[in-house]
């Protein structure tokens, strides 16, 4: 079964950024502390990325 839901487009570019942080992004070339602190940020707008995704699904099903 394949569910479909419409993305916006910061919901996507936050998601872009996400993707480009945890794979292109080497550590060695920002600090720790930077790079948590990135990742942290990054989580907040994913799970309210997820939250709106959830709702629209519940509202299709």
């Amino acid at each position: 079964m394949k569910l479909e839901v419409d993305v916006s487009v910061e919901e996507y570019n936050s998601l872009s950024k996400i993707v480009y942080l945890m794979n292109f992004l080497l550590p060695e070339k920002i600090s720790i502390e930077n790079y948590i602190n990135l990742l942290i940020e990054q989580e907040i707008d994913l799970q309210n990325i997820y939250e709106n995704l959830i709702f629209k699904i519940e509202n299709q099903i």
